[in-house]
């Protein structure tokens, strides 16, 4: 490959561990990742690490996240005895081994993230590069300038390159199916990166690098670093 490409693991390396876990995170860094990829939700005042707005796919638990309590969340088991770790913990265990896209899932978080990542810059603690993305535009525009942020699209809009520039985007994340060559152009001429998720088909991985992606998420690190390897032997 001619360009460093950015494998991002996908809610750690969920395809191999519970997702949004510490083990997860673990496996991730272990397997190579250059990001791993998260999501907050805010509850009795604190950053949980979790997908979905309930506990009950994720955990042996059911409710509301936003609706339980600290104590409540750190007493469920989200899979093979891990817990749902805050943000703070999991910023805590990478340590900066990689870097860290956090997605803002639930409402009011980008404030929180903002002013946890402040604090730990200014303790001298933030030593991951940050990535910030959401669905929620408004949430993302809440987000300090300081942080690259990461326009989240579920479909290509007609204004998508404008909503781009217009929310200072680092990067736009778009899924595999709207991915082309020339949306990749479109974005690259305008300076922004193009991540791809939620891609774990090896066939799927190499048909994005040889269009020039600047990175993938996926639930199986592994299988694109895989990737990344036999498109160098061969180039």
């Amino acid at each position: 490959m001619s360009k460093q490409i950015m494998t991002i693991g996908h809610r750690g390396a969920k395809g191999h561990e519970p997702e949004n876990t510490i083990a997860s995170f673990e496996k991730a860094i272990k397997l190579g990742c250059d990001y791993v990829e998260l999501d907050v939700h805010l509850a009795d005042e604190e950053l949980f690490v979790i997908h979905d707005s309930s506990v009950d796919r994720t955990t042996n638990g059911s409710g509301k996240i936003a609706e339980l309590t600290r104590k409540q969340i750190e007493s469920l088991d989200a899979g093979n005895g891990q817990k749902i770790p805050t943000l703070s913990e999991v910023l805590a265990f990478i340590n900066g081994r990689c870097g860290v896209n956090i997605e803002l899932k639930g409402a009011g978080t980008a404030g929180p993230v903002c002013d946890l990542l402040n604090t730990l810059l200014n303790q001298s603690h933030l030593s991951s590069p940050i990535l910030i993305s959401s669905f929620d535009y408004r949430e993302l525009d809440e987000v300090d300038k300081k942080f690259r942020r990461g326009l989240l699209f579920d479909k290509i809009r007609d204004d998508w390159i404008e909503l781009a520039r217009d929310y200072s985007s680092w990067s736009v994340n778009l899924p595999y199916k709207t991915v082309s060559l020339d949306n990749i152009q479109k974005a690259h001429l305008e300076g922004f990166r193009v991540l791809v998720y939620t891609v774990n088909d090896p066939n799927d991985m190499k048909k994005l690098l040889s269009l020039g992606v600047d990175g993938i998420f996926t639930d199986f690190p592994d299988r694109l670093l895989d990737a990344i390897t036999s498109g160098e032997k061969n180039d």
